[in-house]
């Protein structure tokens, strides 16, 4: 068995550049080496069985880019028309807990609501029928009282990916004690896992996702798959 460090073949080499390329990873021709380069320098490090590994999650892996998140972006917006009839105004909201310092994803999300590829969806698809957005990184009692008096308003709470759910129901509450009712929220987001749906099911607030994002579970059923994916995704993959 070949060791951690060990150089590789040529035709390794070719194999995790073919499998990039086939994926259609990177919009550039430089963003499609960025890809592979970074690939190529995980796989000289690992041993011969962690690298048969790399290459089937790397199979399995999912990667989007501002282009995707374009297309859901426009998937959400035109199916939350069309589920909340007599939407006027919204109240755009990062999902991201109070007092949050970091920049998250949740924040270029809410800020894609404000380009004007909002605007060419209200031309094409609702003949020019907007809606009034305002978007803000936090949510204030006086934001409550007004979207609450409206019944044709919601304040919405955005995400680009939402996994357990559970950091969306922290967020939610915490918002309760400034007056926030689930009736009045809608919880978008781009990518979604089953369990979220599932746990939301519970809950008031209405839920719009584009896709669902795949787990482990989804991909590899046997439990030695599970477990050894798992540890080398832990290990080696999330750094």
């Amino acid at each position: 068995m070949r060791s951690k460090g060990d150089g590789f073949e040529v035709d390794e080499y070719v194999q995790v550049r073919n499998l990039i390329t086939k994926k259609g990873w990177g919009a550039t021709r430089s963003n499609e080496n960025m890809f592979i380069q970074r690939a190529i320098s995980l796989y000289s490090k690992l041993d011969t069985k962690q690298r048969e590994s790399f290459l089937v999650l790397l199979e399995q892996f999912d990667f989007y880019q501002f282009t995707d998140y374009e297309n859901f972006l426009v998937d959400i917006y035109i199916r939350m028309r069309e589920e909340i009839v007599g939407l006027e105004k919204i109240l755009i909201i990062p999902l991201e807990k109070q007092g949050e310092q970091i920049l998250k994803s949740g924040s270029l999300v809410a800020y894609l609501f404000r380009t004007t590829l909002i605007k060419y969806i209200d031309e094409h698809s609702f003949n020019n029928k907007s809606l009034r957005i305002k978007v803000k990184h936090r949510l204030t009692t006086e934001d409550v009282e007004e979207y609450a008096e409206n019944p044709n308003s919601r304040i919405v709470f955005v995400d680009d990916f939402i996994g357990t759910g559970r950091s969306t129901i922290e967020v939610i509450k915490s918002y309760k004690k400034i007056g926030l009712k689930e009736e009045n929220v809608l919880v978008l987001t781009f990518i979604c896992l089953q369990t979220s749906i599932e746990k939301f099911n519970a809950y008031k607030f209405k839920f719009i996702y584009s896709a669902i994002g795949k787990t482990l579970s989804d991909v590899f059923s046997e439990k030695d798959d599970l477990e050894e994916k798992g540890y080398f995704l832990s290990r080696y993959l999330k750094k």
